[in-house]
C-alpha cells in the first residue's frame, strides 16, 4: 500500500514516563539504547491532588517527564522493559503510559520521530 507514492506509514505512539526528579537523563538514555531516539525531558509537578499522588506512589511534587515518540512496536517494548528496569510497579518509582498518534505531517516527519534513517534519505 502506498500513499502519494510513499510506502504506507506504520503506527506511531507517544510514551510518557513520569519519574522522580533527576532521573530523566537515565530514562532517556535507556530508551535510546532501545532505538527510541526522539526523547524530550521536562520538569513537571504533581497536580492530581494528594490522594491521587499517594495512590500512584508519587508523593514528591517535583518530577521529570520524559516524552518519547516512536514506532508502535518499539514503544510497546520500551514500556515493558522500563516497567521492569525502573521498578515502575513499586510505589514512588514513577508511572509510564502510551498514547496513540492519529496522524503526522508526512514521511519525513515520520522518519524523524521513528529514527527510520533508511526512509529519511529517500
Amino acid at each position: 500500500m502506498t500513499t502519494n507514492g510513499h510506502p504506507a506509514l506504520g503506527r506511531i505512539m507517544i510514551l510518557m514516563t513520569i519519574i522522580p526528579k533527576d532521573k530523566g537523563d537515565e530514562v532517556s538514555t535507556f530508551y535510546r539504547t532501545l532505538g527510541l531516539n526522539f526523547n524530550m525531558i521536562s520538569p513537571c509537578y504533581g497536580a492530581g491532588g494528594l490522594e491521587f499522588g499517594d495512590y500512584l506512589g508519587l508523593t514528591e511534587t517535583e518530577m521529570d517527564m520524559v516524552i518519547s515518540v516512536g514506532a508502535d512496536e518499539k514503544i510497546r517494548e520500551a514500556l515493558s522493559l522500563a516497567k521492569e528496569h525502573f521498578h515502575l510497579a513499586e510505589p514512588g518509582h514513577g508511572i509510564a503510559f502510551t498514547l496513540p498518534i492519529n496522524g503526522i505531517s508526512g514521511p519525513r516527519a515520520y522518519s524523524y520521530v521513528t529514527a527510520d534513517l533508511k526512509r529519511s534519505k529517500e
